[in-house]
């Protein structure tokens, strides 16, 4: 019974990003460390059997394309401050995003999002105008699993520039943005 509640939260919650008017598209990367060891815990590779270490302790790391997807801000509003040049002074910090893959659940190219992805915000895309933000924590606002996933991420500015040795990855093209796919999603919700 709750576990049918959770169900529906999240079909919901996929037919509201997916149609909301200030949904983005976005691309999905995961970082993975390159260094290749000898010595392993499991499947993670040590330093000289000292400890496991995390894709964010390496030099040497890659991006594995995983997909694109849906994106939505969901923050809370809260004042800036100007400068005497009336810009605004965009303070870095966290940022709260819903983020759902453009696979459906059950579907061959569905994958989880996971702390340390990068996810490309994609502004425009006859420019190929992407910024960056890192997942850097998963929380949830419904105690019941499945969960409905809000992800923290941090800006990634030294990942927008595609040329910058060991940034951001390669460019990958848009394609299924224009129009979504509204029966199928209809249909989705109804099960």
């Amino acid at each position: 019974m709750l576990t049918s509640v959770a169900n529906s939260i999240n079909r919901s919650l996929r037919l509201v990003l997916v149609n909301h008017p200030n949904t983005c598209a976005c691309n999905i990367f995961r970082k993975h460390s390159e260094r290749s060891g000898e010595t392993q815990v499991g499947y993670y590779q040590t330093l000289g059997g000292l400890g496991v270490l995390d894709s964010e302790d390496d030099d040497e790391i890659a991006f594995e394309y995983l997909g694109n997807g849906y994106i939505l801000p969901v923050d809370l509003f809260a004042p800036t401050t100007l400068a005497d040049t009336h810009h605004v002074a965009n303070v870095g910090g966290e940022k709260r995003f819903l983020i759902e893959p453009e696979a459906t659940v059950g579907s061959a190219d569905r994958f989880e999002i996971r702390t340390h992805d990068v996810v490309y915000i994609i502004l425009s895309v006859e420019r190929d105008i992407k910024i960056a933000f890192e997942i850097v924590a998963v929380e949830t606002v419904v105690n019941i699993p499945p969960y409905a996933n809000r992800y923290v991420a941090n800006r990634r500015a030294d990942l927008d520039d595609p040329f910058i040795t060991g940034g951001a990855p390669d460019a990958i093209p848009v394609t299924s943005y224009a129009e979504p796919d509204l029966v199928g999603l209809y249909e989705e919700a109804a099960h």
